[in-house]
């Protein structure tokens, strides 16, 4: 099947009609008028995705910001694949979207049909220490694009009284997080083992929502790795209403929605914590990632990639965008890939002092 090339489709076709009744001639002009070298993998493409379904493999629990987002792909990306297949979400929490990230690297089909959004934070996860070192390789997934780069905050319950910044690294405080891997145990343990702060970080928690449902309870009393974005969809009133505080943006870039609200890199007492605090928060710039297994062909890759440039600018994911309160500023797929190449390109001298204070001890 493999050596029926186009060309022998016009044979084929050019005998099929002569059989019909066309006279040689005619038969042979329509033949021609099939593109010499396309035809034959496009229509194998579409015959494929119209077969086989693409499954989104989200890292995050139900109803999380990334849940959300990995919904909407499912739903906008699959328009712009030949064959138009169906989309499927499917969730997959654990350890911050490592246990994810792991299924699609090392157990996953690799013909083009899984798609996974993972948290910003498990791409670096091996280099930074905060996920085993041999669990995967990030510069080796099929990065297919990232659809923002929202920033993240930390906040605190109001009954706290721990509106600033000064009280946030001075009182013992309990933060939850999901695991000592995901942005909600990192960011909490650097401003623990660089800035002398005393919150107790309590993981286990699924997902955001479950750390939300905590919140609202008072089992505990803050929480770091929140985007701005899941707040405006889960929790809206809480920045209206003041039932949180938010004492610290964490990024490379503040949000203008934020007035007033210091940013983490502005913290920093030299240059060789900016250097680190950089490298650290750099993940900050990919919000949500989308990525294939590794070993899915080249073909079936930049079939993926053209897929997501056209869902970006998909009015309708825009719009659906809009109305979850998600920040489009993508990145291509094959950006996304030099980006994992540059940070994975660390000094080792660096990378061991950001697993350091990253530690969560």
């Amino acid at each position: 099947m493999s050596s029926f090339s186009a060309v022998h489709g016009q044979e084929f076709f050019r005998v099929f009609l002569k059989g019909r009744g066309f006279g040689l001639a005619a038969a042979a002009c329509i033949a021609c008028l099939l593109p010499v070298g396309s035809v034959r993998a496009q229509s194998a493409d579409e015959v494929f995705y119209k077969a086989n379904p693409v499954t989104v493999i989200v890292g995050m629990s139900s109803g999380t910001t990334y849940d959300i987002v990995g919904r909407a792909v499912a739903r906008h990306i699959v328009k712009h694949i030949p064959g138009q297949p169906k989309g499927i979400p499917v969730n997959r929490p654990g350890a911050g979207s490592l246990t994810a990230a792991q299924q699609v690297y090392s157990a996953s089909p690799r013909d083009g049909t899984v798609i996974g959004v993972f948290n910003r934070s498990a791409p670096t996860g091996p280099l930074l220490g905060t996920a085993p070192a041999g669990m995967f390789d990030a510069t080796k997934f099929n990065w297919i694009g990232n659809v923002g780069d929202e920033v993240s905050v930390c906040v605190t319950r109001r009954e706290t009284a721990a509106p600033t910044w000064a009280e946030l690294v001075s009182k013992p405080m309990s933060f939850g997080a999901t695991s000592m891997g995901a942005d909600t145990g990192i960011f909490a343990a650097v401003l623990n083992n660089m800035f002398g702060a005393k919150l107790k970080i309590i993981t286990g928690y699924p997902g955001g929502t479950e750390i939300t449902v905590a919140l609202e309870r008072g089992e505990v009393d803050g929480r770091c790795g929140w985007s701005l974005g899941g707040i405006k969809t889960s929790r809206p009133q809480w920045l209206s209403d003041n039932t949180i505080n938010v004492p610290i943006q964490l990024g490379l870039r503040a949000s203008p929605e934020l007035p007033g609200v210091p940013l983490i890199l502005d913290k920093a007492r030299n240059d060789n914590e900016r250097r680190l605090l950089r490298l650290i928060f750099s993940r900050q710039e990919v919000a949500y990632p989308l990525a294939a297994p590794p070993g899915t062909s080249k073909e079936r890759v930049q079939i993926l990639r053209s897929a997501f440039d056209a869902m970006v600018k998909d009015p309708e994911f825009l719009e659906e965008a809009k109305k979850m309160a998600i920040e489009v500023a993508p990145m291509s797929g094959a950006d996304l890939e030099k980006l994992m190449i540059e940070i994975h390109a660390t000094p080792p001298e660096l990378v061991s002092e950001a697993q350091r204070i990253m530690a969560g001890k």
